[in-house]
């Protein structure tokens, strides 16, 4: 592609992000794993960033390590390739892609089934993850500097190569972050699209905030009619230390 033409390619993809990103908000109200899955599909689908793997760790709340909640991609070439073949002849959409997903058609890839759940230590010496995690800024890491600083677990899986890690911001929280990265066919990406992303991943991670918030809303409210419901067959004491209980749960 010419500058031109990856200039003029870039500008249609991102109209067609933003309004797959309004989609993208509605649906953590049906399903929060959809939020995410959503998300990570923008950034690796032919018809979004074009990235060949996208994986995402959420933060513990000390800060000292992270584990994974979501991922797309493949560890092998030969299906990662068959994989974009078959969107591609396929025609797929972000319309098409939505359809599956809700009528849960979509199979988990290899890193999304290996990701899930695996815990990651932050070491002091994980310059990139602990940086991304206390200053919310996008760090790039090139393929010369991953054995170097990475998390030494994370390259034995995922390789060496470059990787973009985009924090994930619910204002001025970080909840995590997630790494981008093309292990294949080494194509680079312009801060642009990284920028996009990030700000797609900070309304995602909003979202999701604010649905911990109301079901933590909630799951109180219905607790606390519980307590107070045998509150005549209880003394006080032991009422008040539920409810508080309750608050801080």
């Amino acid at each position: 592609l010419t500058e031109q033409d990856r200039t003029q390619r870039m500008a249609m993809m991102l109209l067609e992000l933003q309004r797959a990103g309004e989609t993208i908000m509605l649906l953590a109200e049906q399903k929060t794993d959809w939020l995410w899955h959503a998300l990570l599909t923008v950034a690796t689908a032919d018809y979004g960033l074009r990235f060949e793997r996208a994986v995402l760790f959420l933060a513990e709340k000390d800060g000292k390590a992270v584990y994974g909640r979501m991922g797309i991609g493949h560890f092998e070439h030969a299906l990662a390739k068959q994989d974009w073949a078959q969107d591609e002849a396929a025609g797929m959409t972000f319309e098409a892609y939505l359809q599956r997903l809700q009528a849960d058609e979509l199979s988990p890839t290899p890193v999304e089934s290996f990701v899930r759940g695996w815990r990651v230590v932050i070491e002091p010496t994980d310059n990139p993850f602990a940086t991304v995690l206390q200053t919310g800024e996008i760090y790039q890491v090139a393929a010369s500097q991953a054995e170097a600083c990475l998390p030494k677990a994370f390259v034995e899986k995922f390789g060496v190569c470059a990787y973009s890690l985009v924090p994930i911001k619910a204002g001025e929280r970080v909840l995590g972050l997630v790494i981008l990265s093309n292990p294949f066919e080494q194509e680079v990406h312009h801060d642009v699209e990284l920028a996009y992303f990030a700000t797609l991943a900070n309304q995602a991670a909003l979202v999701y905030e604010n649905l911990r918030y109301r079901q933590a809303q909630k799951q109180l409210v219905d607790v606390n009619h519980r307590i107070l419901f045998r509150a005549n067959t209880q003394p006080l004491k032991e009422t008040l230390t539920k409810l508080c209980q309750a608050a801080q749960a």
